[in-house]
């Protein structure tokens, strides 16, 4: 196995649990406001160890409230899904089936944004070369227009000259 490769069976190991109840309790000594060097000296470890403990539990912190708060959204959803479904199928007028309807795709639509299924459709800027480069070719891809168009485009909004260049 490379350096820096942990093997996760290690994890699941006698050891490696004993590891991880030891970071338990050096996270919860380092929330009781004792210093990173004192912990080390208390368990025998390096400040450095303890410091990469603290970190890591740091970092997943917000990841793993995400997923809790994730997962009770995703049951909420559910849930409010089912009550949709029922009002659906006891509505006894067009207007309250869709109502209903509507109250299911808006928590699709809400389930999907949850899980990242809809990424966020971002339009990059183009420098002018790309920009033109990128006019060319949907031009390139239209449809000739023939002059009985462009004449009506033309009537729509007419191209005026600037006064100084009439003379």
């Amino acid at each position: 196995m490379k350096p820096g490769k942990r093997n996760r069976q290690a994890e699941s190991s006698p050891r490696g649990l004993a590891n991880a109840e030891g970071h338990r309790e050096w996270i919860e000594l380092r929330r009781q406001g004792v210093l990173e060097s004192e912990i080390a000296k208390r368990q025998g470890v390096t400040q450095q160890a303890v410091s990469k403990a603290v970190l890591k539990y740091v970092r997943n912190l917000p990841a793993a409230e995400a997923e809790c708060l994730r997962t009770t959204q995703l049951e909420q959803i559910s849930s409010l899904r089912e009550m949709a479904l029922q009002a659906y199928e006891q509505a006894s007028s067009d207007e309250a089936r869709l109502g209903a309807l509507n109250t299911m795709v808006k928590l699709e639509e809400r389930e999907a944004k949850l899980l990242g299924l809809d990424a966020e459709y971002r339009v990059k800027r183009l420098n002018s070369r790309a920009a033109r480069l990128a006019a060319t070719q949907l031009l390139a891809r239209a449809e000739p227009l023939d002059m009985e168009v462009l004449k009506q485009i033309q009537a729509l909004d007419p191209i005026k000259k600037p006064a100084a260049l009439d003379r």
